[in-house]
């Protein structure tokens, strides 16, 4: 799956687009954020790297309109750390960002790495915590019929059994007592009478 590149500069796009393949991503750009939507149906990225500032459309809205379409991971790319910004496209659902400056290129890839890093660890979480859910509902369920089953049980009439059991096996008679405990008496003693 490629990463969708949407930038209104084609200069940024063509050395975004050089990095990525570079780095063995293919990739898919348009300099018109309106068009974003009709790419994400077309090539379902794996990711969005996002311009903030285009004339077209503002990058944050932009931003809410792909995620009405795709949950694919969108790093924002911007020209300024504008920190209002960027926690407004947090806000929107925008997985990180990126400063357009001198080493933009040398840390393009590596935060491409780390978001999809950080997808892979939630996707895993997601599943373990689904798997704990399925266990602990089993827990549950074996639970209740333990419950169930013990309930309808005579535990008294239970324990008798048992006794009569190591009595058989091992020799000496064992005499239940009102609070469901067995104790030993030897075969010869007067109570076995």
């Amino acid at each position: 799956r490629p990463i969708l590149v949407v930038d209104d500069d084609p200069m940024v796009v063509r050395v975004t687009e050089a990095a990525l393949k570079q780095g063995n991503y293919l990739t898919v750009s348009t300099l018109d954020p309106t068009q974003a939507v009709a790419l994400i149906r077309k090539h379902d990225p794996c990711l969005i790297l996002l311009d903030v500032n285009m004339p077209q459309m503002d990058g944050l809205r932009a931003l809410a309109l792909i995620r009405e379409h795709t949950s694919a991971p969108v790093i924002m790319v911007t020209g300024q750390g504008n920190e209002e910004v960027i926690r407004g496209a947090v806000r929107l659902g925008a997985s990180d960002y990126i400063v357009k400056d001198a080493d933009f290129l040398e840390n393009l890839v590596r935060v491409i790495e780390r978001t999809q890093v950080q997808l892979t660890l939630k996707a895993q979480l997601v599943r373990s915590k689904k798997e704990v859910l399925l266990r602990s509902g089993e827990l549950t369920l074996l639970l209740d019929a333990t419950m169930a089953i013990s309930s309808h049980l005579d535990l008294d009439r239970v324990l008798n059994i048992l006794c009569e059991q190591i009595n058989r096996a091992i020799g000496c008679t064992f005499v239940t007592s009102s609070s469901l405990s067995c104790s030993a008496m030897p075969l010869n003693s007067p109570a076995s009478s």
